[in-house]
């Protein structure tokens, strides 16, 4: 399957960068090459389309606009960062009922609104990785 970003990519534009992203990180060791991206989730969406029995009425609804993004980053030779996850709010409701510690997670944990990779949010921990990688 071919997404719609991939489709419109010539198949030379994709040669040329492929050469110059292995010029440049052939004098790294595999465990200095990382990539990283990102994904958005909507949580607590009902299904758009539902099958009904013949005659029921089917109502709409309004959609679940809960969001989440997560940032997962590793190296060429295997490690993970730790992800960083964005979420619209600094300590979930949800979270408060079961009394969870944000700061306890296995995750870099940010919140705006919207719950959006922001320039600002990826610099704050793009500073703090490289701040780990010189030690």
């Amino acid at each position: 399957m071919i997404s719609d970003e991939a489709a419109a990519v010539e198949p030379s534009v994709i040669d040329i960068c492929h050469s110059k992203v292995m010029n440049i990180v052939a004098g790294y060791s595999l465990k200095d090459v990382f990539n990283a991206d990102e994904t958005g989730r909507f949580f607590n969406q009902l299904p758009q389309k539902l099958l009904t029995i013949l005659g029921e009425a089917c109502k709409g609804g309004s959609f679940s606009k809960g969001r989440l993004t997560i940032l997962l980053t590793a190296n060429a030779a295997g490690e993970r960062l730790v992800p960083l996850v964005i979420v619209e709010a600094a300590y979930p409701r949800a979270f408060r009922h079961a009394r969870v510690n944000v700061s306890k997670l296995s995750v870099t944990w940010k919140y705006n609104r919207g719950a959006w990779m922001t320039a600002e949010v990826f610099v704050e921990w793009l500073e703090v990785v490289n701040a780990a990688m010189r030690q």
